[in-house]
Formats: C-alpha cells, sequence, structure tokens
C-alpha cells in the first residue's frame, strides 16, 4: 500500500470522482483516510477517500489532466 504526503497528486479510482485527478490535502493514517481537493467545475472541492480508493500519479508517467496547479 502506498504512503501519502500533503501534496501528492492522486487519480481516484472509483466512486463518482472515479478518474479525476486531485491533490492530498490531509492524511489520516490512523484510519487509512485522505481529504483530497479535486476540480469540480471549475471550483476546488474536498473529497474524503480511502486510501484504496485513490494511486499516486507520477507525472513522469501521465501528464497532469485536471489537476489544479495552485
Amino acid at each position: 500500500m502506498d504512503t501519502y504526503r500533503k501534496g501528492d497528486a492522486v487519480r481516484i479510482r472509483t466512486g463518482a470522482f472515479a478518474s479525476f485527478n486531485g491533490r492530498v490535502e490531509e492524511v489520516f493514517d490512523e484510519t487509512a483516510r485522505l481529504n483530497v481537493i479535486v476540480n469540480v467545475f471549475a471550483r476546488e472541492t474536498t473529497v474524503q477517500l480511502h486510501f484504496d480508493e485513490v494511486r499516486k500519479i507520477d507525472f513522469r508517467d501521465e501528464p497532469p489532466v485536471g489537476l489544479s496547479n495552485n
């Protein structure tokens, strides 16, 4: 299982935001959950996800589609 830190780029794998890219805002190791910022209709929105619902993105392998550069 990946370890996550604030600022990591992730791709959401399941649920309503599947295939969205996001940025880790907060990590809750004790519950294996993350607050992830995603851009929805040009607005940043926070979603809480389980570690299993995301994967880290390595932009050397994949372009940053839909990820806010803020």
